[in-house]
């Protein structure tokens, strides 16, 4: 049996993606290790399905397979990404929208926080996560139409 390294385990981490098991610190930690400025939607749902699943469970489905990928992308390149959910998210309904600036941070943190709260609550709802993994398997699998 061969004992790996911390470094050939984190690297082994960083190839294979997100494991369900993850606490959000260590997803948000992979994520920042991993270079994909030059990834397709593809490539990120292939990569991190259990994210991507988590994703869609805890936006109520809000997110698809492509809207997550999106999301994930954005909080990766530290961009903000202006979607409903993460205005509702951020309070723009009820404190009113703000300038650039604000809009962009706030945006940014309302991503961070989500991806947070999916891998915090993962366990909450297992038979949700079963349906979004599905759904997830069989959009890459090419069995339904992406969305």
């Amino acid at each position: 049996m061969t004992v790996l390294s911390a470094a050939d385990k984190l690297k082994r981490r960083i190839q294979y993606g997100i494991n369900d098991s993850d606490t959000a610190e260590q997803a948000l930690d992979l994520l920042a290790r991993v270079d994909i400025s030059t990834a397709t939607q593809e490539q990120i749902i292939a990569r991190w399905p259990h994210l991507i699943a988590r994703m869609i469970v805890e936006s109520d489905n809000y997110f698809g397979p492509r809207k997550a990928a999106n999301a994930v992308m954005a909080l990766k390149m530290r961009r903000s990404f202006g979607c409903e959910f993460y205005c509702y998210l951020a309070g723009f309904e009820t404190n009113g929208w703000p300038q650039q600036p604000e809009y962009d941070r706030l945006l940014k943190n309302a991503g961070e926080l989500f991806l947070r709260r999916a891998f915090r609550l993962r366990h909450r709802r297992p038979g949700a996560s079963e349906q979004a993994a599905g759904l997830v398997a069989a959009m890459r699998a090419g069995q339904i139409p992406n969305y």
